[in-house]
């Protein structure tokens, strides 16, 4: 079996879940359909530039360099609420109710419906 292929300016990172597969750029998420390899949408500006993502749980989590921890709607691509500063992130991944952040010694925890 073949990759497929979807052109994207700098990808950085990609997640998988909530619909599809997510790819990152330095400067936004666009969800691209798993079947096809086609992207789906309007890509989502990250306003910032990403570092970390992860998708489940009925979202799409992103890590910004500036180390806010923002959440992406997957229905309809918009930034939801407030970001949360997690010092130094630099990952991010998703279970157990919550997305969890890791920085430099810092592990955090962030519901999601807080």
């Amino acid at each position: 079996m073949r990759p497929q292929a979807s052109p994207m300016a700098e990808p950085v990172a990609v997640a998988a879940g909530e619909g599809g597969v997510w790819a990152m750029s330095q400067k936004a998420v666009e969800t691209v359909d798993p079947s096809s390899g086609e992207a789906n949408g309007s890509p989502t500006s990250l306003e910032g530039s990403g570092a970390a993502i992860a998708a489940g749980e009925g979202w799409v989590w992103v890590v910004r360099r500036n180390r806010e921890v923002v959440r992406i709607n997957p229905e309809d691509g918009e930034l939801q609420d407030e970001p949360a500063v997690v010092p130094r992130a630099f990952s991010v991944t998703v279970g157990e109710s919550a997305a969890w952040a890791l920085g430099t010694a810092t592990l955090a925890r962030r519901g999601y419906f807080e």
